[in-house]
């Protein structure tokens, strides 16, 4: 596990006038999807996937569930 002090996602679109940058949607996105990608693979079902529940870094700008 790895810290992640700058917040949950939610917190980071809230903190923008203007959104988020499309690359770093995109790439956001991408992570998403292949973290939910792995939790099928082991027959997990995630039901309460939220933008409050995602925390980021922007030093590596990754996302974690």
């Amino acid at each position: 596990m790895e810290l992640c002090a700058e917040g949950t996602l939610e917190n980071l679109v809230a903190a923008t006038e203007n959104g988020l940058p499309e690359a770093l949607l995109r790439r956001f996105t991408k992570q998403l999807v292949s973290g939910v990608e792995i939790l099928h693979q082991h027959a997990i079902v995630h039901r309460d996937i939220k933008s409050e529940i995602f925390l980021y870094t922007l030093n590596m700008y990754s996302i974690s569930i």
